[in-house]
């Protein structure tokens, strides 16, 4: 087990690289931090830009470029060279609001060019390091409240919700990342979900509202799932297995969850403060929580 430091503030965002090399953490109003696994000496950090808060990271297969969404701009970093920018995913006048990893080292973005105009986007990488748009879906009159995928599958999830009353039903969506293609739906009537997170397989979605787990599996109707755990979600990691999903919740305690029981299989209590986040290494070894005051621990995880 190890205790990092990535700030003074809440923990909000962890995220392993693809390599299960490399950890990144980020707290409010803090500079996103980079360690090499296992962690010896000081984070680098990504940026020496500050802000409120930043999330959705993103990896190249190697992990030598990391990008993130830091004031509603996609942010990346090649490590190789030491310099983070400021990239464009399409028109000037677009803000991103969200990333997904695909297949093929390709990024799917969500954006926004008004305050009511939403699109999909698939970055291919380019040539000269740059990149390319594959494809472009127009959501029209919907927004994407919620974003989920995995490198390892060419299906990622949107939770599509309209503008307006008289717009159609919420619902969950499965997408082709190779296309954007709708590939299936289900009614989502929820006010509210956090948390989406895509099974590595693309096979099935989870979010969370409260203390209750939502639970989709294209083809089969959504399900809404409760553990016993009466603390509220925070965050949730999927193990690459996919049968297993790790928990933060309202309180100091990690859970890993069996997901074809929904019983918790093991439960894990630090001393960092209430836990805002937690990631799973792409190989399953390892796992990471973060709390208050910027403390993160990293541990074996052992299924």
């Amino acid at each position: 087990m190890q205790l990092l430091t990535a700030g003074k503030s809440n923990v909000t965002a962890l995220a392993f690289a693809p390599t299960g090399t490399g950890l990144v953490a980020v707290c409010v109003n803090h500079v996103p931090l980079w360690w090499d696994l296992p962690a010896a000496g000081s984070p680098v950090p990504l940026t020496d830009k500050a802000v409120y808060s930043c999330g959705s990271f993103a990896f190249s297969p190697d992990a030598s470029v990391v990008s993130w969404i830091a004031d509603r701009q996609r942010v990346e970093r090649d490590r190789r060279a030491g310099a983070a920018r400021v990239v464009a995913a399409g028109p000037d006048s677009l803000v991103s609001d969200q990333i997904v990893c695909g297949p093929d080292a390709r990024l799917v973005v969500l954006t926004a060019e008004s305050r009511d105009e939403f699109h999909l986007r698939a970055l291919a990488p380019g040539a000269g390091g740059g990149w390319a748009v594959a494809w472009h879906v127009s959501l029209a009159g919907i927004t994407g409240w919620g974003l989920a995928g995995s490198p390892r599958s060419e299906r990622f999830f949107v939770w599509e919700v309209p503008l307006t009353r008289e717009g159609p039903a919420r619902r969950f969506v499965a997408r082709s990342a190779l296309s954007g293609e709708v590939l299936a739906e289900t009614p989502a009537p929820l006010n509210y979900a956090g948390g989406f997170r895509a099974k590595s397989d693309g096979s099935a979605l989870v979010a969370f509202k409260n203390s209750s787990l939502y639970y989709w599996q294209p083809g089969e109707e959504l399900e809404r799932v409760r553990t016993g755990t009466l603390t509220h979600y925070r965050d949730l990691a999927f193990h690459p297995d996919g049968h297993h999903l790790l928990t933060g919740n309202n309180d100091t305690t990690a859970r890993l969850i069996d997901t074809r029981t929904w019983q918790v299989v093991r439960q894990y209590t630090w001393a960092v403060g209430q836990l805002g986040a937690v990631a799973i290494s792409p190989d399953g070894q390892l796992a990471a929580a973060g709390g208050a005051k910027g403390r993160v621990v990293v541990w074996d995880l052992d299924i």
